[in-house]
């Protein structure tokens, strides 16, 4: 993988990927305070996004692509409505 474009799609699916099977997958079954839940979901869903496979990102650039990737997926978990 060559392109910046590229690292950035890349991290994008993969945010998207883990928000998915972190949190809205349950949602429907919580109480109506949903807080405690996604705080809970967004620190359990970084922890287990040091643990993507980065072998396709060169070495040099995987740190920026966690990084990347945490990002969005914090933007994705607090875009969804607490309560």
């Amino acid at each position: 993988m060559q392109l910046p474009s590229e690292e950035d799609d890349l991290a994008e699916v993969a945010a998207v990927s883990m928000a998915i099977v972190k949190a809205i997958g349950v949602l429907p079954s919580l109480p109506a305070d949903k807080g405690p839940y996604l705080a809970r979901i967004l620190e359990t869903g970084l922890h287990d996004l040091q643990t993507v496979d980065c072998r396709h990102i060169p070495s040099e650039r995987r740190a920026a692509f966690l990084a990347k990737v945490k990002a969005r997926y914090t933007d994705l978990i607090t875009a969804i409505p607490a309560k």
